[in-house]
């Protein structure tokens, strides 16, 4: 006897998505899964843009728009499963392209004490630049067991009931923050190795690459704070990367100017702050890929702790000013992904 297929909660978020959000949903309306048990909720941030009209525009999409002044896509994913009853949640960010065997797939695997599982996330334009070339290999994982998950996720509504859903006032570092939470109520997390999406980072700047690692640096402060006190002390090794890989060679260069052997100083610090080139073959190995992209790849290990450090920075100065940062309607994305 075949086994009844569950229905399934799809939740977008998104902000100024008007390239994106029709081929999402399209997407979920081409996938190989009844139609009628999918129940899709699309939540604006705060879109400057067309968005909503478009996605209001599909018939059997509901559209919720929240018009917070500080949108996070914690508080995105929370009002839209928190309207769906189904015992099963997609969480989907605009920019996403659902594999259309993805739901056939991912919901057998959530059972016994799985609450959540993911799969290969791949860019749309891998090669377009340098940035997406680095997205592509960021989104690398291996199959089987582990401790985080990202923007795009299934999830069973137990697990998120249990972990009380995602926080609400993280700028970043939402998804991670909340699969934390739901080990630490006793559920597995699991990544299959099958394609669950298709993704467009859209990043064509280093002006954006920096903020981006700037808000990576401010979450990996807040969310390792957090938890300093726990077990796991979740992001505090690499925070702490962050603050030794970027200070140290400072450091290390003051301490050579005032000791006199300034030249000593410079090579030292020029040594330690180019560590990461030093793993080029053990990258090479870990992702098989030509070596123009490891040496990108190398490049971003060893530049990527600066601007992370300002964000870093930026967290303890806003937990001891009281004024943290917080996200504005003219954000452009709700995710970091």
């Amino acid at each position: 006897m075949e086994k009844i297929l569950p229905k399934i909660g799809i939740v977008i978020i998104g902000i100024n998505e008007c390239s994106h959000i029709a081929d999402c949903i399209k997407a979920i309306r081409a996938v190989n899964y009844p139609q009628d048990l999918l129940d899709i909720t699309y939540v604006d941030g705060g879109s400057s843009d067309n968005t909503p009209d478009l996605a209001t525009g599909f018939e059997g999409v509901r559209v919720m728009q929240l018009n917070n002044p500080h949108p996070t896509p914690g508080r995105g994913r929370n009002a839209g499963w928190l309207t769906l009853s189904s015992p099963i949640i997609q969480f989907l960010d605009a920019d996403m392209i659902i594999d259309p065997d993805w739901f056939l797939h991912a919901h057998k695997l959530l059972e016994n004490n799985i609450g959540a599982v993911t799969g290969t996330l791949k860019e749309i334009y891998p090669d377009k630049n340098i940035y997406h070339i680095l997205a592509e290999m960021e989104w690398a994982g291996k199959e089987g067991p582990c401790d985080f998950f990202g923007g795009g996720v299934l999830i069973s509504r137990k697990a998120l009931e249990d972990a009380n859903g995602y926080d609400e006032y993280l700028i970043a570092g939402e998804d991670p923050d909340l699969s934390y939470r739901i080990r630490e109520k006793g559920w597995l997390i699991k990544r299959s190795g099958h394609t669950m999406a298709m993704h467009d980072i859209n990043m064509s700047s280093f002006l954006k690459y920096l903020k981006r690692a700037f808000r990576g640096g401010y979450a990996y402060a807040e969310i390792s704070f957090r938890y300093i006190k726990k077990n796991e002390k979740m992001w505090f090794r690499e925070t702490l990367r962050i603050l030794v890989r970027s200070l140290l060679p400072l450091i290390i260069m003051l301490t050579g100017f005032i000791s006199g052997f300034v030249f000593s100083g410079l090579i030292f610090a020029l040594l330690f702050a180019v560590k990461p080139s030093f793993s080029i073959f053990k990258f090479k190995k870990q992702f098989n890929r030509p070596w123009k992209d490891i040496i990108i790849y190398t490049v971003n290990a060893i530049i990527i702790v600066f601007p992370q450090l300002f964000g870093v920075i930026r967290y303890y100065y806003g937990l001891i000013s009281g004024k943290p940062l917080y996200n504005r309607l003219n954000v452009k994305k709700m995710s970091l992904t």
